[in-house]
């Protein structure tokens, strides 16, 4: 479970960093302007983080519910 919140973070500082930089670039090009917030990053963020965690969740507590009896027959 750890690990995979380090690549989660991990992958949230690069694409943090490339979305801004797209982003910032890409609203240039409009003829109305608006700035790219900085709380978008981290809202985006949080958002990502809390779907990886409940899935993570979800799934861990499946394994721990489901019979490995059955689990075996079905293989």
């Amino acid at each position: 479970n750890r690990e995979f919140i380090l690549v989660v973070m991990v992958s949230i500082l690069i694409g943090s960093g490339l979305a801004y930089w797209f982003m910032s670039d890409w609203l240039e090009g409009y003829a109305y302007r608006i700035d790219f917030e900085w709380w978008f990053i981290p809202m985006a963020a949080g958002l990502i983080l809390g779907i990886a965690l409940i899935t993570v969740t979800l799934q861990s507590l499946r394994a721990v519910r489901s019979n490995p009896v059955q689990a075996i027959k079905t293989e």
